[in-house]
Formats: C-alpha cells, structure tokens, sequence
C-alpha cells in the first residue's frame, strides 16, 4: 500500500470518529475537512502518477533513440578539412 492511501484511509476514520463522538458543529466540520483532504490527496496522486508516466515515455523515447543510432553502426568520425585537400 501507498503511503498516502494510508494517510487517506486515516482521514477516512477520522472523518467516522468526528461523526460519531464530536457534538455541534464539530460533528460537521470535521468530517467535511477530513474528506476534502482526501479530496485533495486523490488529486496529487493522479497528479503524480501523470507525471511518471511522462517520464516513463520520455525515457522509452531516449532508449528507442539511442538504440536506432546504435544499430546505424559506428560513425565515421568528422574531422576538419585540410588546406592541402580542398586545393
């Protein structure tokens, strides 16, 4: 499990626990804050994942690059013309 699935399943019993224990307006603002907070977390981590799957492409992206110019064999190296060829 996740870390932050287990931080949300906290938030999730604590927003059980304001209800059943907390008199007022207490009783409501607790679990509100508490599922907004999940709310919250849920988004970071789609945020998250998103964000490593574009770097997993990216790096796919550079490996399948280095792996087509490595196929073209080595490259012959370029080295500056000669006075002595060019006349």
């Amino acid at each position: 499990m996740n870390l932050l699935t287990l931080f949300e399943v906290f938030l999730l019993a604590l927003s059980f626990y304001g209800l059943a224990s907390y008199s007022g307006a207490s009783q409501y603002t607790v679990p509100l804050a508490c599922l907004f907070c999940i709310f919250w977390v849920q988004k970071l981590e789609k945020r998250m994942k998103e964000e490593e799957d574009v770097r997993k492409r990216v790096l796919e992206y550079r490996l399948k690059k280095h792996r087509e110019s490595a196929e073209q064999g080595p490259r012959k190296a370029r080295t500056a013309h000669r006075i002595d060829d060019i006349y």
